[in-house]
């Protein structure tokens, strides 16, 4: 059910934000990743965004 799914998760620095990030591109899932930063990272590859 999750393969192929677009799926943002937010406080993926540490704990459980991390740990679901990870889970979920494991399980096959596109993951947007964000922690309160100004940068992204779509399955790994960061982008960085100026305000």
């Amino acid at each position: 059910m999750i393969f192929g799914k677009t799926i943002v998760v937010t406080g993926v620095a540490s704990g459980i934000g991390k740990r679901t990030a990870e889970l979920l591109n494991c399980m096959g899932a596109e993951v947007i990743a964000n922690d309160g930063g100004l940068e992204a990272s779509i399955n790994g590859q960061v982008f960085g965004f100026n305000s």
